[in-house]
């Protein structure tokens, strides 16, 4: 559920009178004085209850049957290991708010949370004290920081937050509205910062798990493994399913859908996204689109050199990274970035690996499965199959000198990680110049090839790590 509840803030004629009577001795002002620290009363109890929106809406609970364990304050090296290790035995997936400087200091464990299936959120670069009374610009650079300390270790881009201590005011709420990340609360809190005693928080807890959905704790706690098994616990006993905020909170991120798309308007193609004049639509069966389909075959490949952009909710900046591509039909493709740090990525088939730092090195869960997305949506242009019967919807636009083609998918795996891909050819040479992915989220990831090359033969060394 998602709650919001608006306020004026300040009432500044209340203020006025309440404190000018205050300094002149005034006794009738007394009525104003005590209507003002009631107001103030209600402001500090709306900040430091996230639950009640009182200055922005706050995803606070989850439909029936569904549960998400949620932690703060990690990544803690001395802490968070176990902790997965029991979620792992468990098989529960949860869901982990980071502190930025936390992750720069522990990138590995960060990046293990992510390869064990687990969601990451931005809780602020440094959990300052004084949050509350932070300016919006300030609070800003704490989310950014942190969710840019996330992307670089972990490869993933955060799409929900948490203020720290739960606490909002008029300023951090704009800064939150800004990052175009979903607020989170919680229905259950633990205090497991208020007592190290398992047995305690669990007698207090665990009864109240009949009428909750998020419960919030801590991994930096040293409670946090008894106390997650007494959860984990009752919660099957009553039937309930473990979830990750990430997926389970899809469909509240339209709260934040105006934010979202305002902030890739201003950063995506003007063409596509914020034009005045938009490209023209033309049938699947216009000369330009069965010239596209023509040049597909069984047999393609293509090399180029790109650019890419990833366009993150939360980031001031686009994370940059440049490099080579080859694709060979049906299944085989090499990732070589050169900057910002080198890395390539060969796939066969089903077999994904990596080279980074001058030595191969395991492929997590995730990445077999960014990059395999990838080889399998590469393929399916080039071979013809992503516009074929049985292929994803696609929509076809004239812009100019570009022949625009939209593709919406229909599978439910893949809808909730792409809202839309969106492919620019040049019409003289139907090469592929440019590719976008456009995230439920609001992120994007924009590749754009230049000195493409198809149907010339590849060495036999593209398809293998260095």
């Amino acid at each position: 559920m998602v709650t919001h509840a608006r306020t004026r803030w300040p009432f500044f004629g209340l203020h006025a009178i309440a404190i000018a009577g205050l300094a002149l001795g005034w006794w009738s002002a007394w009525p104003f004085v005590i209507t003002l620290l009631a107001h103030l009363a209600l402001l500090a109890w709306g900040s430091a209850t996230p639950g009640a929106g009182f200055f922005i809406a706050h995803a606070r609970s989850l439909p029936e049957g569904q549960l998400a364990l949620t932690y703060d304050d990690g990544p803690a090296p001395d802490r968070t290991p176990a902790l997965l290790d029991l979620l792992k035995r468990e098989q529960v997936q949860a869901t982990f708010f980071l502190i930025g400087e936390r992750v720069e200091r522990a990138p590995e464990l960060a990046k293990r949370i992510v390869a064990e299936g687990h969601a990451i959120a931005v809780h602020t670069h440094r959990h300052p004290w004084w949050w509350g009374f932070m300016p919006a610009s300030i609070a800003s650079k704490e989310i950014a920081r942190c969710a840019e300390a996330i992307v670089k270790a972990t490869g993933s881009a955060p799409a929900l937050m948490r203020p720290p201590f739960g606490v909002t005011s008029p300023a951090t709420a704009r800064a939150m509205r800004r990052s175009g990340l979903l607020p989170v609360a919680w229905d259950l809190r633990s205090f497991d910062t208020m007592s190290t005693d398992a047995d305690v928080l669990a007698a207090r807890v665990v009864p109240q798990l009949k009428r909750s959905s998020i419960v919030l704790m801590h991994d930096t706690a040293p409670s946090a493994i008894e106390l997650t098994q007494a959860l984990i616990r009752e919660a099957r006993t009553l039937g309930r399913k473990f979830v990750r905020l990430e997926a389970a909170m899809f469909q509240l991120r339209a709260v934040l859908a105006p934010l979202a798309l305002g902030t890739i308007c201003s950063i995506l193609h003007p063409q596509l996204a914020c034009a005045q004049s938009p490209p023209q639509p033309i049938a699947a069966n216009d000369p330009l689109v069965m010239k596209l389909r023509a040049q597909a075959k069984a047999d393609a490949n293509v090399q180029a050199a790109f650019t890419q952009e990833k366009h993150i909710q939360g980031l001031a900046k686009p994370v940059t990274s440049e490099g080579r591509f080859a694709f060979q039909a049906p299944d085989r493709m090499r990732w070589q970035v050169s900057s910002p740090a080198e890395m390539t990525v060969v796939v066969n088939g089903k077999s994904v690996r990596m080279h980074e730092q001058g030595m191969e090195r395991a492929v997590s869960p995730r990445e077999k499965q960014v990059f395999a997305g990838i080889q399998r949506l590469i393929g399916a242009l080039l071979t013809g199959s992503a516009f074929a019967e049985g292929g994803m919807p696609a929509e076809f636009f004239r812009d100019g000198g570009a022949l625009l083609v939209e593709l919406k998918p229909e599978q439910a795996g893949m809808k909730n990680r792409i809202d839309r891909i969106q492919l620019r050819f040049s019409i003289a040479t139907m090469v592929l110049d440019e590719l976008r992915i456009l995230r439920p989220n609001g992120d994007a990831t924009i590749t754009r090839f230049q000195d493409a090359q198809r149907d010339v033969p590849l060495p036999t060394s593209t398809f293998t790590l260095p």
